[in-house]
């Protein structure tokens, strides 16, 4: 039996629409170990206001508004926005309106004659998704403004971390500085002390030196804390966009931490910004493989026109001719270009799908890694409070030794340097405690603090 052309092209359709589905990617991420709890709790956007730092708060507002590298992530996103409502153009039907006017001169033995032609019309299109080509586009240019909206995110919570680090190191350092010279004014004492025994014979000239020895290390330590403070104020501005205006500069305590919750939701993980931009990505190559796949069978579209034409401007409206037309076009012959692009979008997924995976399981170790790397510099600073307790006793008594005459000067000045040293740990450890804080409030806050539904009406209104 033979069959008519128009029914081998229905099968032929109706074969390859079993073959024109994309698989979903997996929606788990990679397991996790079970001390994650399993609640919905998740992290502070604006963790910063656990510090109860009010200077902070303004340095970190002025930052969100004017960081140049967190402009640049916010059109970024308003670029993708754009690209989305492009890639859904292509879901709603097209129509286009014509006016146009010819005028065609005739030379003849008679002389010119010329004629007008006036014609009008609309004429509208629209693709029937069949496959779902067009729909999958709309897709993955929806879910990559969503990836950078998630980038957007992850910049701000960047540019709130780098800042609050940059501003209680120079807190530290401004604290180091007053420390440093506290510590001169002890030296000097005790310098006049023991040239006060050098005049009278009861100490070698030696003593005197090491003493003086340990104000010139005074000194170049002031130098150091000055230089490095200035390194911070210089990351501050680089921070704040350059222009730092009436922002607060006064010297401050370093705040004090309340402790850590145990253990950290899943849900915590899950609303990272850079695990969310991944997610996303994933699912927007996914979307464009099934686009690539769908390109591979026909596509059906349908077109409807009406004109009129007419030599007279006043009769252009009185009569018209009306077309609808349906058209069917078929990839024959490519050189296997629609096959590539499917098989080159499907690798890309299995790459991507890789990488988010990767990026699961980084996120979970930054914030043990910050759990833990926590703990212990609170351990640390605690050891060294107590040793540093115990050091100032042991110099008040070799200093009280030492004026007595029952004492050399090397054991006050073992007990002095103990002292130096430990003052300076110290100091040292409480930015080291406030970094690893940072770290853990960074890695677990979803980065909530800007407004993307600015960028979206802003975006809106340039049409």
């Amino acid at each position: 039996m033979d069959l008519a052309p128009s029914t081998l092209l229905i099968i032929a359709v109706v074969m390859v629409a079993g073959c024109s589905t994309v698989p979903a990617v997996p929606d788990q991420p990679p397991s996790l170990e079970q001390h994650w709890s399993r609640d919905d709790t998740i992290g502070d956007s604006q963790w910063w206001l656990q510090f109860d730092d009010a200077a902070l708060q303004q340095w970190i507002d002025h930052a969100l508004q004017h960081n140049y590298s967190l402009q640049g992530a916010l059109q970024r996103y308003r670029q993708a926005l754009a690209s989305a409502r492009l890639s859904g153009a292509e879901q709603y039907p097209t129509l286009d309106a014509e006016l146009t006017r010819q005028r065609q001169i005739t030379d003849s033995n008679g002389g010119q004659s010329a004629n007008n032609q006036w014609r009008s019309g609309l004429t509208a299109g629209y693709e029937l998704d069949i496959w779902g080509r067009v729909n999958a586009l709309a897709e993955q240019g929806d879910l990559t403004r969503l990836s950078q909206s998630a980038l957007a995110r992850l910049e701000a919570n960047t540019v709130a971390s780098g800042l609050t680090v940059s501003w209680y190191g120079w807190q530290m350092e401004q604290a180091r500085l007053a420390l440093l010279t506290e510590q001169r004014q002890r030296l000097q004492a005790a310098l006049q002390l023991i040239e006060g025994r050098f005049r009278r014979g009861l100490v070698t000239v030696s003593d005197v030196w090491q003493q003086q020895q340990l104000l010139e290390a005074n000194q170049a330590d002031q130098a150091a804390a000055q230089a490095q403070r200035d390194v911070y104020w210089q990351e501050l501005l680089l921070w704040s966009g350059g222009d730092v205006g009436t922002l607060p500069a006064a010297p401050s305590a370093l705040p004090s931490l309340s402790p850590l919750p145990e253990s950290i939701s899943v849900a915590a993980l899950r609303a990272r910004p850079d695990v969310q931009a991944s997610w996303y990505q994933l699912q927007a190559d996914n979307a464009a493989l099934a686009a690539a796949v769908a390109n591979r069978y026909p596509r059906f579209s349908l077109t409807a026109s009406i004109t009129s034409t007419t030599s007279e401007f006043s009769d252009l409206f009185d009569n018209w001719v009306s077309n609808l037309a349906a058209n069917l076009v078929l990839p024959v012959i490519d050189g296997g270009q629609r096959r590539a692009e499917a098989d080159r979008q499907r690798a890309k997924v299995a790459e991507q799908l890789a990488d988010y995976r990767h990026t699961w399981l980084q996120a979970a170790q930054q914030v043990q890694s910050a759990l833990i790397n926590d703990q212990r510099a609170q351990q640390q600073l605690a050891s060294t409070g107590r040793q540093l307790a115990l050091a100032r006793k042991n110099e008040d008594f070799q200093a009280n030794r030492y004026r007595k005459g029952v004492a050399d000067y090397l054991n006050l000045l073992n007990a002095q340097q103990d002292v130096l040293q430990l003052e300076n740990q110290w100091l040292q450890q409480q930015l080291q405690q406030l970094q690893y804080r940072i770290n853990f409030y960074t890695s677990v806050s979803p980065g909530e603090v800007i407004d993307l539904s600015f960028h979206s009406a802003a975006e809106g209104s340039t049409l």
